[in-house]
């Protein structure tokens, strides 16, 4: 996933930077004109502004991180006379990309002035100075409800660089975790669980017994955490392993009494990984004897992945 990630620049330096490895972590491909390593595409033949719009028709979605300054208009160069930002923002607009639109706190504050203000000539603003009014008129513009339209107005406010980061992570973390599952999945960055089911017929004391074994191997290349297993049986208790290592096996056992009959029984699986997905599958398993014979097997009904918070890990001083 691209992202471009439109602002001024050199006031927004270090808010700039903590984005773009904020975007990384997340799988995120940051796209930004300032910075070398990113995934900003440098056409050659066209000017700072037609690169930047470029860049921006080849992104999934555009982020608008609008502070302080408001930035040089462009009226003079061709373009239509706003700031660099405000008319990447129309130009995603205009390409229907997905927009998500974060305000810091004060400039809302002295945005609200001018909404109980008929005149704002004169009024003294306590964040934006006068050559940075153009703000408001962005501001306005995005926050425009129109019956007509189903363009989304919405915006998250910001204190600091950490309330930032914090929205940001919520509003992409659900859209790229599949993404970023599915390539750990591909690398074998995940850890994956094969299955083998084995059931024997046990007599002790003269009673017949089934006996039941699950043993789950992780396959991959990196470790589980929380191994939890369960057979859904006459309440057995949940068995957890904290970690289970790349090619380590793990056995769960239920012995099932015969004067039970047909063992049909349930057995679930859930694990979780470093990347803050959590596996849960479910298996349904059926044993019995027919002349004499035990017959047996395991099916995987469901395997499903749920976002949850990566797991945590505790040191603590001798």
């Amino acid at each position: 996933m691209r992202v471009f990630v439109s602002s001024t620049v050199y006031d927004l330096i270090d808010v700039r930077a903590e984005l773009e490895q904020l975007l990384r972590e997340l799988g995120i491909s940051p796209v930004m004109s300032d910075e070398k390593l990113s995934e900003f595409n440098f056409v050659f033949d066209a000017n700072s502004i037609e690169t930047c719009l470029l860049n921006i028709e080849s992104c999934d979605a555009v982020i608008v991180v609008l502070d302080q300054r408001y930035g040089p208009l462009l009226g003079n160069y061709g373009f239509d006379d706003v700031s660099a930002t405000h008319l990447e923002y129309r130009h995603a607009k205009k390409h229907a990309k997905p927009i998500y639109f974060y305000v810091r706190d004060r400039l809302e504050a002295d945005h609200n002035v001018t909404q109980k203000n008929k005149a704002i000539e004169g009024v003294k603003f306590s964040w934006v100075s006068t050559k940075d009014k153009g703000l408001f008129t962005f501001l306005k513009e995005h926050r425009a409800l129109r019956a007509d339209s189903h363009e989304n107005n919405w915006f998250s406010i910001f204190t600091n660089v950490v309330d930032l980061k914090a929205s940001i992570r919520q509003h992409f973390e659900p859209v790229v975790k599949p993404q970023v599952l599915l390539r750990a999945i591909q690398e074998n960055r995940f850890p994956l669980f094969t299955s083998h089911f084995i059931a024997d017929v046990e007599t002790f004391a003269g009673i017949q017994s089934i006996t039941c074994r699950m043993v789950l191997k992780n396959v991959g290349l990196v470790p589980a955490f929380d191994l939890k297993t369960q057979w859904q049986f006459d309440n057995i208790e949940v068995e957890t392993t904290e970690i289970v290592a790349p090619n380590q096996d793990c056995t769960s056992t239920l012995i099932a009494n015969i004067a039970y009959g047909d063992v049909n029984v349930v057995f679930t699986a859930e694990y979780t990984s470093t990347i803050g997905v959590t596996v849960r599958e479910r298996y349904k398993i059926k044993c019995f004897i027919h002349q004499g014979t035990l017959i047996s097997g395991a099916t995987l009904e469901q395997r499903t992945y749920h976002n949850t918070p990566p797991p945590t890990v505790v040191i603590q001083d001798p």
